[in-house]
């Protein structure tokens, strides 16, 4: 009978051990271990030119971020080009920081535009005992054009070498945004190719003033020494280019030192007083036009050309003027070839025509080019074809946009500039379909 209270006692002794095991786990147990994931990465998966010359310009704005790392804790990184730098006095980016309380930090490049275009890699190091890396990667685009803004983005301490190639990868169509100066108001160092895309409404239209510097309105205000823009198509807007100031007025370039190839721009540009107004370019100065040409209106108080508004010591070949034309002065396809000491222009035009649909003149408008001394300029012309203005000798005239194609459509050219390339058949011209309308150049 004493077996049951045993029992008992047995059961109430385990049960309190239970408890009072229970209690002292409760007691022993640990905080909930805190696990970092640190990530750091680039505020674009690209840099273009705008986006480089916004960091250049804003020291203060965010090129990377780390985020999920311990609170307080300091560490370093460096940026690294897959192509390196751009000169040999150029350096890596590198710096340190901190994380703040809740383990993020910014970190600050306004240099990248130092590197070449290719792949950058972040490396950050913290200073545990871990010695945590992590990285980061992202591309490097300058001289690839996407937009409006990358072309507003060039200047003449990015690209600044004859090395380097701006390249458009796509139409580009400007806002209807009016702007007072060339998009690319610096000069252009570095090379350009538009690979064959349209740039469309674009509008340059400047205020009045009186007194101080000329407009030096275009695409580009300058083209530099030995620099080629190519493959251009220009379509400017309803407005076009328009300054009622002095000034150099030009579709492609304002002052043009280097080389226009292959390039056509279409629109209205107009100067104002002692302007030079030409299709391509305003001025054209040691520099070449070839394969390239004009379709449109060109107006000048003063002087315009259906090329290029004024031609001195240049190359011309294989381009054309399609256009009507209000000035004081100019030519069919040079506005004025300014002579020198010794009455030497010291220009070629090759293989090239002018069609003037209309023209409204007050003074003196020649059928190739004006200039102040016909006698002893010693223009050298050949293969140069005009419907309109003051006969000149060697021009070869035409009255009808048939007749010019029956003219020049045989035509074939031969000792061209070594680095280009020559049309099919050597055939600068082919027929639009129409014989009714001129010809066009055989990449149009």
């Amino acid at each position: 009978m004493r077996v049951f209270p045993l029992c008992l006692l047995a059961l109430l002794f385990a049960t309190y051990s239970c408890k009072k095991g229970d209690s002292t786990d409760n007691n022993n147990t640990n905080p909930p271990i805190t696990t970092y994931q640190p990530a750091v990465a680039f505020s674009s998966p690209q840099y273009g030119a705008a986006d480089l010359f916004s960091l250049f310009m804003n020291p203060s704005k965010t090129a990377a971020s780390i985020q999920g790392a311990a609170p307080n804790l300091s560490f370093s990184y460096e940026i690294t080009g897959s192509n390196g730098m751009k000169t040999a006095a150029d350096t890596t980016i590198k710096g340190t920081g901190t994380t703040d309380a809740s383990g993020k930090a910014t970190i600050f490049a306004q240099l990248l535009i130092r590197y070449k275009d290719g792949t950058l890699t972040i490396n950050v190091r913290f200073n545990n005992t871990e010695n945590t890396t992590i990285t980061s990667t992202t591309k490097k685009e300058e001289f690839i054009i996407r937009t409006y803004k990358d072309i507003l983005s060039i200047t003449d301490f990015t690209g600044s070498t004859l090395s380097d190639t701006y390249i458009q990868a796509q139409d580009i169509a400007f806002p209807d945004t009016v702007l007072t100066k060339a998009p690319v108001a610096y000069e252009l160092k570095a090379n350009y190719d538009g690979r064959g895309f349209k740039i469309t409404n674009l509008t340059i239209v400047v205020p009045p003033r009186t007194g101080g510097m000329s407009d030096f309105l275009g695409l580009f205000s300058f083209i530099g020494k030995n620099v080629t823009v190519k493959n251009v198509k220009l379509e400017l807007s309803a407005t076009g280019i328009n300054t009622p100031n002095d000034g150099y007025c030009g579709g492609i370039a304002a002052f043009n030192y280097g080389t226009i190839l292959n390039c056509s721009v279409k629109g209205t540009i107009k100067g104002g007083d002692w302007s030079l107004v030409g299709g391509l370019a305003g001025e054209t100065i040691r520099g070449r036009l070839i394969g390239s040409s004009f379709t449109g209106t060109l107006e000048s108080v003063h002087i315009t050309g259906g090329l290029s508004g004024s031609l001195d010591s240049s190359y011309v070949n294989m381009c054309y003027s399609n256009y009507s034309v209000v000035c004081n002065s100019g030519g069919g396809l040079i506005g004025v070839a300014p002579t020198h000491v010794n009455g030497a222009t010291s220009d070629t035009v090759f293989n090239s025509y002018a069609y003037i649909k209309q023209a409204t003149v007050k003074s003196k408008f020649y059928s190739l080019f004006f200039t102040g001394n016909l006698t002893a300029a010693q223009y050298i012309y050949d293969g140069c074809y005009s419907n309109a203005g003051i006969a000149q000798t060697k021009t070869i005239s035409y009255s009808t946009a048939q007749e010019l194609n029956n003219l020049i459509l045989p035509l074939q050219v031969s000792n061209l500039p070594a680095d280009m390339t020559p049309p099919p058949a050597n055939k600068p011209f082919k027929n639009t379909g129409d014989q009714s309308q001129p010809p066009v150049l055989w990449w149009e």
